[in-house]
């Protein structure tokens, strides 16, 4: 059916093949011309169908202004004898960068990448600081914050799932009636916080619409005193939630991070274990941290330095018009 709304000619299997493999050639030349001496490598892994994938990109100036750019998306095994290791991945990307774009590993002077065991023994086979995700820090933060507040979530949880309008639900017409809004249920996920926030805020909305009459809702709508923990929940979310929208900004750096961070700790300080300035339970304490706590310092944000950490710090400077100081 699809050949029928086409009008380029019919071509071989070959052709195609042929015809992708110059488009990938040319993209990386194009590539391989921009990247600069030194540059960043940010990793990004998944596992779907029992495969891990691995997204690498290089982080680099151009005129100024911060670029990221796709190097790789590839399956990480290939071979018998891979894994999904630390060296595993160091090899990769040492067989990758070279063959595809010119550029040695050794070329790279930092790694971005989640806060995991495998990312942290990368770094340090590196031997190149590892920039944690701060997104994926302020989550486990959060949801081990949520851990308290369980009981009510999960109320919450078994009162959407059985609002979902689905036609393979018994009930589906009465089910319909239910809701008398535009406004669907909203169910969480495990793997983000955000998606509890978003459950919380969409009961909130749907409560003046739900009918405590209902035979099939009566016993899982949640008692007044729930609804009250539940809305105070709701505030102190949506102060994070800021904080969570403000990361993804693109002119972010790391001392803006490390300022919200902190606003965040003074209100929730347990936050601090994994939003910290120094995380010794959760991970291994990072010299690279270490060392943009002291740029904040030499920007009157703290005691001054002494000429070993001044030093220390040389390797990581360049210059910029975004911050004076």
């Amino acid at each position: 059916m699809l050949f029928s709304y086409s009008s380029l000619d019919p071509i071989s299997e070959e052709t195609l093949r042929a015809g992708m493999d110059g488009v990938v050639v040319a993209v990386e030349r194009s590539i391989a011309s921009e990247l600069p001496a030194r540059f960043g490598i940010m990793l990004d892994g998944w596992t779907h169908a029992s495969e891990h994938y691995i997204a690498v990109f290089a982080c680099y100036e151009v005129n100024g202004c911060p670029k990221t750019t796709l190097l790789s998306m590839a399956p990480l095994l290939d071979a018998l004898d891979d894994d999904l290791s630390a060296q595993g991945h160091l090899e990769f990307l040492a067989t990758m960068l070279p063959r595809d774009y010119g550029v040695q590993l050794t070329q790279c002077r930092f790694l971005v990448a989640d806060n995991c065991a495998v990312n942290r023994r990368l770094a340090t086979l590196m031997s190149m600081p590892l920039v944690g995700c701060a997104s994926h820090r302020l989550n486990l933060a959060v949801q081990t914050d949520m851990a308290s507040h369980e009981e009510d979530l999960a109320a919450v949880q078994a009162l959407m799932v059985n609002c979902v309008l689905s036609p393979n639900l018994p009930n589906y017409g009465k089910r319909q009636c239910v809701l008398k809004t535009p406004l669907r249920p909203v169910i969480r996920q495990d793997t983000r916080w955000s998606s509890t926030f978003e459950m919380v805020r969409r009961y909130l909305q749907l409560l003046e619409f739900l009918d405590a009459e209902d035979d099939d809702l009566m016993d899982l709508l949640p008692p007044p005193a729930m609804n009250k923990r539940l809305r105070a929940l709701y505030q102190e979310l949506c102060d994070i939630e800021s904080v969570s929208k403000a990361l993804q900004g693109h002119d972010v750096d790391l001392l803006d991070v490390r300022e919200w961070f902190d606003e965040l700790i003074a209100v929730k300080p347990q936050y601090g274990r994994y939003i910290g300035k120094f995380i010794t339970v959760e991970f291994v304490f990072n010299i690279f941290t270490n060392n943009c706590i002291m740029v904040f310092i030499l920007q009157g944000l703290g005691p001054t330095l002494c000429t070993a950490q001044i030093l220390r710090l040389g390797v990581y400077a360049f210059s910029t018009g975004r911050r004076s100081g």
